[in-house]
């Protein structure tokens, strides 16, 4: 069995995690520590970029370093991702006829068009969301 790259876990989650990633046939991490393997990722391509200016692959390198410098804001302020993430919602498939499948703000009012969940106005209709087992 793997040793948990964690160091803060204590043995008992150790085990829960290990015993997880038998049934999942996977990986278990918390998404911690996901985010910290984009960040190192990012940065090894950053360094690498430094080490090797003229070879004949950094233009691809720069290129994704950029694609992750674009894309680094828009991860962090997504609705959708926190509730794929974090909630295990499903993709909403359906449009709310007011908002129109856009983002509309925070709200503590609980619209009729069935799009606020958390206070954020999603601007995609709640069909009973269904919870990824």
């Amino acid at each position: 069995m793997r040793e948990a790259v964690h160091k803060d876990l204590t043995g008992e989650a150790v085990h829960l995690r290990a015993r997880l990633e038998e049934i999942e046939g996977e990986p278990v991490r918390a998404v911690s520590e996901y985010c910290a393997a984009f960040r190192a990722w990012d940065e090894a391509i950053k360094q690498r970029i430094k080490r090797e200016p003229d070879n004949e692959e950094t233009p691809r390198w720069v290129s994704y370093s950029e694609a992750l410098d674009l894309l680094r804001l828009p991860i962090l302020k997504s609705n959708l991702l926190a509730r794929l993430i974090y909630e295990g919602h499903e993709v909403r498939p359906e449009p709310c006829p007011v908002h129109g499948g856009h983002w509309s703000g925070c709200t503590w009012e609980n619209f009729p068009c069935g799009c606020v969940v958390g206070g954020n106005v999603t601007g995609w209709v709640n069909s009973g969301e269904r919870v990824r087992a």
